[in-house]
C-alpha cells in the first residue's frame, strides 16, 4: 500500500503538474517567479509530512510534493535553453539529470539511516528545511532573455555590431524592447528597419502549445527515438524505484540501512 499508493499518486500528480507548468512558463515572462512558488508549495508539503496523523493526510501530502517537482523541471530546462547556446545544453542538461540521480540517493540514503534511528518522520524534516530555505533564493533569480541564445538571434549580433560605447547586452536589449508588436511567451524572429543597422525591431511569433503543434513535435525523428529508447526502461525503472525497498526488506531480511 505505502509502496503503490503513494508512488502512484505523486507520480500521477507530476505529470499534469509539468504540463501545466511548462505552458504557464510559456505564456508569462515571470518564470523565476513560478519556479520559486512552485519549489516553496513543495517543500511545505514536504515539511508537513512530519506532522501527518492519517494515511490520508500522508497521500495528500506526497501528491503536492510530485506536483511541485513535476512543474519545476519543465521550468529548469525552458531557462538553461536562454542561458546557454545549442552547444551547450547538452552537457547542462546531463548535468540536471546528474542531479537528480544523487538528489535521489542522498534522499534514499539518509531516510534509510535516519529512519531506524529516529522515525520515519525525520527524514522529511531534514531534506525540506534546507530545500525550503534555498527556494527562497530562487524569488530573485534574474530571467533570461528568451531566445538570446538562439543561432539566429547570435548570428544577427555577429553581422550588426554594437555602437560604440555599447556592449553586447545593451544592443541585445534595445533590439527587445523597440518593439511594435510584443507579445508574452512567443518565438522571436527578428526583422531590419531601413532606418540603422542598428535600429531593430523585435516582433514575436506566438507559437503558443496546441494539439497540432504537440503532433507534429512528436513525428519529429528524435524524438520518437527518444521514445522507443525511454518506453522499454519505464517498467524496470518503476519497480526499482518503488518496490525493491520493500522486497528487500520484507521478503529478503535485509535491514533497512543495507537495503
Amino acid at each position: 500500500k505505502l509502496g503503490g499508493t503513494i508512488a502512484l499518486v505523486f507520480f500521477l500528480c507530476g505529470i499534469p503538474s509539468a504540463i501545466l507548468i511548462g505552458w504557464l512558463s510559456d505564456r508569462w515572462n515571470y518564470r523565476a517567479l513560478i519556479f520559486a512558488s512552485v519549489l516553496i508549495v513543495g517543500e511545505l508539503s514536504c515539511f508537513s509530512t512530519y506532522f501527518v496523523q492519517t494515511f490520508a493526510g500522508l497521500v495528500v501530502t506526497r501528491a503536492i510534493t510530485g506536483f511541485s517537482i513535476g512543474g519545476s523541471l519543465p521550468i529548469v530546462y525552458s531557462v538553461l535553453g536562454d542561458i546557454y547556446t545549442a552547444e551547450g545544453r547538452n552537457a547542462v542538461s546531463g548535468l540536471i539529470a546528474t542531479s537528480v540521480g544523487i538528489g535521489l540517493g542522498v534522499g534514499q540514503g539518509s531516510a534509510g539511516y535516519l529512519g531506524p534511528t529516529f522515525g520515519w518522520r525525520l527524514p522529511f524534516l531534514v531534506v525540506s528545511v534546507p530545500s525550503f530555505l534555498i527556494s527562497i533564493f530562487a524569488f530573485f533569480l534574474p530571467e533570461p532573455a528568451r531566445g538570446a541564445k538562439e543561432w539566429a538571434i547570435l548570428e544577427y549580433q555577429q553581422k550588426v555590431p554594437p555602437l560604440e560605447g555599447e556592449d553586447m547586452n545593451e544592443t541585445e536589449a534595445n533590439s527587445r524592447t523597440k518593439s511594435d508588436n510584443i507579445e508574452d511567451g512567443g518565438t522571436l524572429a527578428m526583422q531590419q528597419t531601413e532606418a540603422s543597422p542598428h535600429t531593430v525591431e523585435s516582433r514575436y511569433v506566438i507559437e503558443h502549445p496546441s494539439w497540432k503543434n504537440t503532433w507534429k513535435m512528436l513525428c519529429t525523428p528524435t524524438v520518437i527515438l527518444v521514445i522507443l529508447q525511454g518506453a522499454p526502461n519505464v517498467i524496470p525503472f518503476g519497480i526499482i524505484s518503488v518496490y525493491l525497498n520493500d522486497y528487500l526488506s520484507q521478503n529478503k531480511g535485509l535491514t533497512v540501512q543495507l537495503k
